[in-house]
């Protein structure tokens, strides 16, 4: 019985054994197998949110003004591929319900991508008023939302183009135009005058003074621009072009600063000399019949434009004067001084004066008058200036009235008879010219036999003659 119970519990062993390595070692082996496979699949799941995690993209919205329609810059940042599989909206437009569309949109990292929605529906068109919000969807299910609210009558980003140093007595233009981006004109410049959005807009400012500065201020939607300063200059009639200060193109995203400086330019004192003409403008010749005579004087002042000459007069007093005189009792100036309160470079201002002459003799006169620039202030440099004259000489004519005398024999008479008639016979004969009849009278000329001479007395037809002063 013993050997049999032996026999029993080897058996038993074996069978556990066999139990063992039938169940348990395959369980092990199963559980095993499916941690790797979960490990597998965590692993995957993991990398999956890491791409996700990893994709970085930049979307923004912009228009196509020629179609009107939504245009979107798409940026991958990241640095791996982006899919981007659909592409969705909602507006406050009831008439056009929220709707996605299914892409195949490759955008490799680093790069940019031009998207027009037209070619997923070209019958989608963006109302003025409504606005419209956009995102993108990838393949990994990540949602990358459009950074501008669409509004197509409202351009969402200010361009500013700060201009320093601008030179004076220039026309400065400023010009923003869509260029190409990709292919593609995208964006549009809000035009505040028409209150409309163009492919270009254009804004200017004329500079009255030195190193003036100025900010020029646009609207537009993202996009690639090109920003063009131009400086212009007066020529005669028309203004012509200096130079083209600054051209750059420029992508944009957000609210944007472009500076553009000329050179500034220090003030330094004006050598009045070479820069400033100073003349008295009156005729050389005066004419009256009177004893006396007014007439005006103007001093014509003018600061010529160049680069040398850099501010502006302030307070120029200017004076007239009488240096000399001859033909006359006395000579009266009024007022005595004049002020121009501002001459810019190229710029021409005037002053008069008058004159009295009293006391004009009948040979004429002469009158000596000296101008000068008695003050001024540099309105930059705070230099003063003075001591610009100018002289002029006037020569005054004396106007006297003329006859005519004209003689005709007409007859051979003796004294008696050429007095009696010459009444008649004179008379009528002076009549009968085409002059203006003054007088007549009969002279007896002491000859053999003696002969009667009348002698007409006409106005002259120069009327006066004029007696000047020489100077």
């Amino acid at each position: 019985m013993r050997g049999r119970s032996g026999v029993s519990t080897v058996i038993g062993a074996a069978i556990f054994v066999a139990i063992v390595f039938m169940i348990v070692i395959p369980l092990l082996i199963f559980m095993q197998r499916s941690s790797e496979i979960y490990q597998l699949e965590a692993l995957r799941a993991y990398r999956r949110e890491v791409e996700k995690l990893n994709q970085d993209l930049n979307v923004h919205v912009s228009l196509k003004l020629s179609s009107k329609t939504p245009v979107f810059i798409v940026e991958n940042k990241g640095a791996m591929m982006i899919n981007i599989s659909s592409i969705c909206y909602t507006s406050t437009d009831v008439s056009q319900p929220a709707n996605c569309y299914e892409t195949k949109i490759r955008v490799p990292q680093a790069l940019v991508r031009i998207i027009d929605l037209s070619y997923y529906d070209p019958s989608f068109t963006l109302k003025d008023g409504e606005l419209y919000f956009f995102k993108l969807v990838s393949d990994k299910g990540r949602i990358y939302q459009g950074r501008e609210v669409m509004n197509s009558s409202n351009p969402p980003y200010n361009l500013l183009v700060e201009v320093s140093n601008m030179k004076y007595d220039r026309r400065y233009v400023v010009s923003v135009s869509v260029a190409d981006l990709y292919g593609v004109d995208v964006g549009c410049v809000y035009d505040s005058e028409t209150k409309d959005c163009k492919l270009n807009a254009v804004q200017e400012l004329y500079t009255y003074t030195w190193n003036q500065n100025n900010t020029f201020s646009f609207r537009a939607f993202p996009g690639n621009y090109t920003i063009e300063v131009e400086r212009y200059y007066w020529n005669v009639d028309h203004w012509e072009l200096e130079e083209k200060v600054f051209a750059r193109s420029i992508l944009l995203k957000d609210n944007s600063v472009v500076q553009v400086g000329e050179k500034h330019e220090p003030a330094k004192p004006i050598d009045l000399n070479k820069y400033l003409n100073f003349t008295i403008l009156v005729p050389g010749v005066q004419m009256t019949s009177e004893d006396d005579l007014t007439f005006n004087v103007s001093v014509i002042v003018r600061l010529i434009q160049d680069k040398n000459v850099t501010e502006n007069l302030r307070d120029a007093v200017i004076s007239l004067e009488v240096i000399k005189r001859t033909g006359c009792t006395g000579v009266a100036v009024s007022p005595k001084k004049q002020v121009i309160e501002m001459l810019k470079p190229g710029q021409t201002a005037a002053v008069t004066f008058n004159i009295d002459v009293q006391g004009i003799g009948d040979l004429g006169a002469v009158v000596y008058l000296k101008a000068t620039l008695d003050s001024a202030v540099g309105e930059r440099t705070g230099e003063g200036y003075s001591g610009i004259s100018r002289t002029t000489a006037i020569s005054i004519c004396k106007l006297s009235n003329t006859t005519m005398v004209m003689y005709s024999f007409l007859g051979e008479s003796g004294c008696g008879s050429c007095l009696t008639n010459c009444e008649g016979d004179c008379k009528n004969y002076c009549a009968s010219h085409n002059y203006t009849y003054v007088g007549y009278v009969c002279v007896l000329v002491n000859a053999f036999p003696p002969k009667c001479r009348c002698m007409c007395i006409f106005e002259s037809p120069t009327g006066v003659i004029p007696r000047c002063g020489i100077p």
